[in-house]
């Protein structure tokens, strides 16, 4: 789907290059959508507001060739006051586009009675896409990494990344759980502002999955996907299609440990990145015995995730488990259930402060196109939608 919006005047027309989307303001400026591939957003999730969730953030990514900029989007976590967790297929260079620039939507917890939308941005110097990253999900590492030494995060909810004890009581949870092609219990969530079953984008929506066992996720990835690198999700009932599609790459996958579900944080652990979905008919699909989501487990590229972040920082010995940080939620992410609505209780995600972070100072809110149109690619395309 192209369009050209020039001056008051939209025209639209459709073209179809495998999952390729582009939307372009001008001959120097486009806004593109879900390129080359598919990206993972809510769908029959629930409309949330950002604080509750608030270690999601969004990323608007300009990529330039010099002669043309290009718009997208993408989701990620906040982990550290300086550190961003995404995809690496959000921020990789394109053809003869380089990714100049990253802006981060938060929220700013300052007054922890008011919290604030704030932005802060990143140039190219200040983020890194990981160095085994080839542009194929065959050959997985699909994780990249945003850091700014201001500490703009510094006043903003992180989310604590799963240790390797985590991930085998959650892989131990998927086993002892888990039966193919028939409901099982939700015991992972995803949440992101991509479209969801209506086609519609833009609102942030969580949803409650099912993870898969790792013996399974192998069986039903394929090449060199062992099942370790990525955590696998389903839908938690046959009937219904829970799940992700074109909208929010890069965003978070997380699961409660119930060793500390009465801790301040509630146990809630990152351990995945949002990378890839099957499709089915050109159309995302989770519900099924054949069907799933794909995110780059955290945990198992943890010492590339590590590296990157001490390049950047130019220094050595990060841990992303072991931050020193203290991690508190005023509720419980996951308490709720995929029929719940609770968008209104608050309105952080409606309004942006004036005064943006160190990185970015202040902006004004760009109206946020998210379109889409997905083909199926081998049946399985990149999560990426892009603003």
């Amino acid at each position: 789907m192209k369009f050209h919006i020039n001056k008051r005047k939209l025209l639209t027309l459709f073209t179809t290059m495998n999952c390729f989307i582009m939307a372009s303001f001008s001959a120097s400026a486009s806004l593109e959508i879900a390129s080359a591939n598919l990206s993972p957003a809510i769908l029959n999730g629930v409309d949330t507001s950002l604080s509750l969730v608030p270690y999601q953030v969004r990323l608007t990514i300009t990529k330039n060739n010099g002669s043309q900029s290009k718009y997208y989007l993408c989701g990620g976590s906040i982990i550290d006051n300086t550190v961003v967790l995404t995809a690496a297929h959000c921020l990789e260079d394109e053809g003869t586009y380089s990714t100049t620039s990253v802006t981060v939507y938060y929220l700013d917890y300052s007054d922890s009675s008011n919290p604030t939308l704030q932005t802060a941005t990143a140039s190219s110097s200040q983020f890194s896409v990981n160095s085994n990253w080839t542009g194929s999900l065959d050959d997985s590492h699909d994780t990249a990494v945003i850091y700014l030494s201001t500490a703009d995060f510094a006043n903003a909810k992180k989310i604590k990344v799963a240790d390797s004890s985590n991930m085998t009581s959650m892989y131990q949870e998927f086993s002892n759980t888990y039966v193919a092609n028939q409901d099982n219990e939700t015991n992972v969530m995803a949440s992101g502002y991509g479209k969801d079953e209506d086609g519609v984008s833009g609102t942030l929506q969580r949803v409650l999955l099912t993870g898969i066992p790792t013996s399974t996720c192998s069986s039903l990835a394929s090449n060199n996907v062992s099942g370790n690198d990525i955590v696998c999700v389903q839908s938690p009932t046959t009937s219904t299609n829970y799940g992700i599609c074109s909208g929010d790459s890069g965003g978070p996958l997380v699961w409660q440990d119930p060793d500390h579900a009465s801790d301040a944080d509630y146990g809630i652990r990152l351990v995945g990145i949002a990378s890839y979905v099957t499709t089915d008919s050109g159309s995302c699909r989770l519900n099924g015995q054949y069907y799933y989501g794909g995110y780059s487990s955290i945990n198992y590229f943890a010492s590339e995730i590590n590296s990157a972040i001490d390049t950047l920082m130019s220094s050595s010995g990060y841990d992303i488990t072991s931050t020193g940080l203290t991690y508190s939620f005023t509720s419980n992410p996951m308490d709720f259930t995929n029929t719940s609505s609770d968008a209104d209780d608050d309105s952080d995600t409606e309004e942006e402060s004036s005064s943006g972070g160190g990185g970015g100072g202040s902006t004004g809110m760009i109206l946020l196109f998210v379109l889409g149109l997905v083909w199926a690619l081998r049946r399985r395309c990149l999560f990426q939608n892009r603003l």
